[in-house]
């Protein structure tokens, strides 16, 4: 599966558009992570266990973007955006949340 940010796929000709398509995850910590990471903030540096989460929700909504896409009989995914947010529910519970999304399109075949 071919995914660019861009409107269009150099080299290749784009004969249908199959409209947008998405992934979400949204992603917690332990609150035993949480912990740890709100005494990081306090001393500085970078956050190893948040960055880990995030990484691993921007793959997980990325892979379901891409099979929403898939499911639509795609070639490529052009105009790749990609959105995250952060939640609270409570006092300690803190959730990442990351949006993939863009246009599924069906690319001329070769031959």
């Amino acid at each position: 599966m071919i995914v660019v940010s861009s409107e269009h796929i150099y080299g290749e000709t784009i004969v249908t558009s199959l409209g947008t398509v998405s992934g979400t995850a949204i992603c917690s910590r332990s609150q035993a992570g949480n912990f740890l990471g709100k005494l990081r903030a306090i001393a500085g540096g970078r956050m190893s266990g948040y960055e880990k989460i995030m990484r691993e929700a921007r793959d997980a909504a990325i892979a379901e973007m891409v099979a929403d896409a898939e499911k639509n009989g795609a070639d490529a995914i052009v105009a790749f955006r990609i959105a995250n947010g952060g939640m609270t529910v409570g006092d300690d519970d803190e959730f990442v949340e990351v949006l993939a999304y863009g246009t599924a399109v069906q690319i001329k075949k070769s031959g």
